[in-house]
């Protein structure tokens, strides 16, 4: 598989999808962790999309992330295309639970 995304050049990537988080109607969400050269084995969140008659949104939604650099906006790392599927690399986010946690004690 080959990196599409930050870099105009091709690289190699290896990555594990581990649990299943969500499914949606074009998409699958995983726990998964990806090795690069710069970063080592790091945890990230992938979504996979199935790719056939969605290119143009795939594009867009990848255009999209790569203008958004917000602390509260999780980052996209990579996108690969695999067996017919674009998968979307990002940085976990702060799990829900513990972010409203969080907001409820800094309220008091």
């Amino acid at each position: 598989m080959m990196i599409k995304y930050p870099y105009d050049t091709l690289e190699p990537i290896v990555f594990t999808l581990n649990g299943l988080i969500a499914v949606k109607s074009k998409a699958k969400i995983y726990t998964a962790k990806l090795y690069t050269k710069e970063r080592g084995w790091q945890a990230v969140v992938a979504k996979a999309i199935t790719t056939k008659g969605n290119e143009a949104e795939i594009k867009q939604e990848i255009e999209h992330w790569k203008r958004l650099h917000h602390p509260n906006i999780v980052q996209l790392f990579y996108s690969v295309d695999y067996q017919g599927t674009t998968i979307l690399f990002m940085e976990q986010g702060v799990p829900l639970t513990l972010y409203v946690t969080l907001q409820t004690l800094s309220n008091h």
